[in-house]
């Protein structure tokens, strides 16, 4: 975009943002709630029920997602395909069926998509558990037109009529148009005490991690000493896995909030995901282009980060190890490519969504695990602790892996 004309841009966002907090604190009266939902604080994803042709469905509230998906196996609801988009996800451009917009309902609530259409697409078995089904995903274009509000403390989101008073500090928000699709919301942020970037606010990010920052950007703020490199990860989109480097940035400052230690992975975009998001309150007052933060109970939590070096994927209903990194706690356990996963601690590895499995490398001590090997069954202490060396004989470039 052209520089005067993104200044405008966030000129005139900002204006319109500022006239809305203002009216915020105004003293007005007590917002209603409208329709009020639980969720699990401590989760992969913040799960709504949809309401679709007679059933419910469990959709993800995903701000970063420009459209709305359905799970391939839901098909039959949609009817006939109108043709195919193609979409940028955290591991690489899809392409995904459109289809004709259903009546949607959430709670009382219409959803009204935009320019009526939805997307379709299989998701691969990243995001397969028998125990916590993945319907959908709800993105910014079912959401724009409303007030929410999500607390994690309680584990509610709310839907409200107007901002609540006192909903915190006003951060404006940022939208653009490419390629005919509203694409946002994006914030601006302070990284490392850095030049403002725009970060794109991203509920659907699972990692407890901060978020992404731009690969080039990440890479400078290394290079400068502002960013301490951890070791790599690995993220996944619905249907591919890639693995991507990790960094511990010295600060990440939104608004008059600066939190220390923050992680993030290098990614193809800026963003600040639930692991950043669930530090506070959050209002997102979307139809006036404000996010209100305010200070939550795990403000000062720790992020966290892979110690294992291991890099896992599910195939099949099988989790398996794909890949080990040199002088990490995986090396030094003599795990193996190809080794299969069946238990970790106390519980299956097919009872566990791929994000709680990860979250499970993340923490110091040990972690007994039971593998199968051949036609053997193996039990490992696996002793996670300090963080991973890194490893230079892996590419420079992320790791796609291809359809999971």
């Amino acid at each position: 975009m052209n520089s005067r004309v993104y200044k405008w841009v966030v000129k005139t966002v900002c204006v319109s943002a500022l006239t809305a907090v203002q009216v915020a604190l105004s003293g007005a009266a007590a917002a209603q709630v409208v329709e009020e939902f639980d969720f699990a604080a401590q989760a992969d994803f913040i799960f709504l029920p949809v309401a679709v042709r007679g059933q419910t469905l469990r959709f993800i509230v995903d701000t970063g997602s420009t459209g709305s998906v359905f799970n391939g196996r839901l098909r039959h609801l949609l009817g006939e395909p109108r043709g195919t988009a193609r979409v940028a996800t955290v591991a690489g451009v899809e392409e995904i069926e459109r289809f004709e917009a259903p009546a949607t309902k959430l709670g009382k609530l219409e959803i009204r998509y935009d320019r009526g259409r939805v997307y379709c697409q299989d998701f691969g078995d990243a995001f397969r558990c028998p125990s916590k089904p993945i319907d959908g995903v709800l993105g910014i274009d079912a959401l724009k037109a409303f007030v929410v509000s999500i607390d994690f403390d309680e584990g509610k989101l709310r839907v409200l009529d107007s901002v609540a008073p006192e909903p915190g500090e006003g951060v404006p928000l940022i939208w653009h148009k490419q390629r005919g699709f509203l694409e946002g919301p994006f914030a601006l942020a302070t990284l490392a005490g850095r030049s403002h970037r725009e970060f794109l606010i991203d509920t659907g990010s699972h990692s407890r991690n901060s978020g992404g920052v731009e690969a080039r950007f990440f890479d400078w703020l290394s290079d400068n000493g502002d960013l301490d490199w951890l070791g790599y990860t690995d993220i996944s989109s619905f249907s591919k896995t890639a693995t991507v480097r990790q960094g511990r940035a010295n600060s990440i400052a939104v608004g008059g909030f600066e939190y220390r230690g923050a992680v993030f992975d290098r990614m193809k975009k800026n963003s600040l995901g639930l692991g950043f998001l669930c530090r506070f309150k959050v209002t997102f007052d979307f139809p006036n282009n404000v996010m209100y933060l305010r200070k939550g109970k795990s403000f000062d939590r720790e992020d966290v980060y892979n110690l294992s070096g291991i890099h896992l994927v599910r195939r099949n209903g099988e989790t398996i190890v794909h890949s080990v990194d040199s002088e990490s706690a995986g090396s030094a356990a003599d795990l193996r490519q190809h080794d299969v996963l069946l238990v970790i601690g106390d519980t299956k590895a097919s009872d566990l969504s791929m994000f709680e499995l990860r979250q499970r490398l993340c923490r110091n001590g040990s972690c007994r695990l039971t593998i199968r090997r051949g036609h053997a069954e193996l039990t490992i202490d696996l002793r996670l602790g300090d963080k991973p060396a890194p490893n230079a004989e892996r590419a420079e470039k992320d790791a796609d892996r291809g359809s999971q």
